[in-house]
């Protein structure tokens, strides 16, 4: 075990609350049975861990709850460069540290100590936007990617951008009615500016840059051609939830989450809101990607 890890650490199923890995902290909740795979979740800007977990139910779960989503969960901490907007270094905010390194020793701490063959990567709104700079920067750190509202930096586009190495199968969740995004009437838009009202909110100097790629576009422009780029862009299939595109045998999908009626507030940005709009729920879609 590294030699930032906690000295002596027995895991229990259930929660394991506070483990450290450096200076790092980081939570995980285990089935009763070892598992083969485990989920890394990223929480958003201006939230934590903890937030998280209570957004896909998990702290008021059952034994039998973990037990049958039959995967691992691992919930590290952001940092801040300031005030409480904790978040990831991503190219669209900033923690003030390398999160890449961080998340690359985290994925090697799930594969030695839980003893993982399969590590899927997700992250809601600006833990997805980190989801994002892994598989394009670090996508051997992981074996699947998952983004949860919250899209690439503009910083990696498709003409003029930096190199998007990918490669590994990806889903990515968004609403056409997100309002942080401001998807709705920017559907057919290249970029998507992130609300001023959450910017300009934010500690001075977390954002780098709050432009990010439409994630819908990116299903064709940046993520299919990466695994199979002979494939035809596949049509979408439409229902009254939503509308979603799979390519390369399913591992690469992306779903429009359809607003069920006229947002307000974040609009269909939060979990809770995307779940109850497409009518999922959120921690089986996640571990059943964990376990394609």
């Amino acid at each position: 075990m590294d030699a930032g890890v906690d000295a002596g650490l027995t895991l229990k199923s259930g929660l394991n609350a506070g483990l450290t890995l450096g200076t790092r902290t980081f939570d995980v909740y285990l089935p009763s049975t070892p598992p083969t795979r485990a989920v890394v979740l990223l929480h958003g800007g201006g939230g934590n861990k903890e937030l998280l977990e209570e957004n896909l139910d998990l702290p008021t779960a059952p034994q039998s709850r973990l037990d049958a989503l039959g995967v691992a969960w691992v919930f590290p901490q952001g940092l801040a460069v300031g005030g409480n907007a904790y978040t990831w270094n991503n190219h669209v905010m900033t923690s003030g540290v390398d999160d890449v390194a961080f998340l690359t020793e985290l994925a090697a701490w799930a594969r030695q100590t839980l003893g993982v063959t399969s590590l899927t990567v997700g992250g809601h709104s600006n833990g997805g936007m980190m989801t994002h700079r892994l598989w394009c920067e670090a996508p051997g750190v992981f074996d699947r990617y998952v983004a949860i509202a919250g899209p690439a930096s503009k910083y990696f586009r498709p003409v003029g951008g930096a190199a998007c190495l990918g490669g590994k199968p990806f889903m990515a969740i968004v609403g056409d009615g997100d309002l942080v995004l401001q998807t709705p009437g920017h559907l057919d838009a290249p970029t998507w500016t992130i609300a001023n009202f959450l910017v300009a909110g934010s500690a001075p100097g977390s954002f780098v840059d709050p432009d990010v790629l439409n994630e819908v576009l990116a299903h064709a422009t940046r993520r299919m051609g990466s695994l199979c780029p002979t494939e035809a862009l596949a049509a979408p299939v439409e229902s009254s939830r939503k509308t979603s595109w799979t390519n390369c045998g399913g591992d690469v999908v992306t779903w429009l989450i359809k607003a069920q009626a006229t947002p307000i507030g974040l609009g269909n940005h939060p979990i809770d809101k995307l779940e109850s709009d497409g009518d999922f729920v959120m921690a089986d879609v996640l571990a059943e990607w964990a376990k394609r």
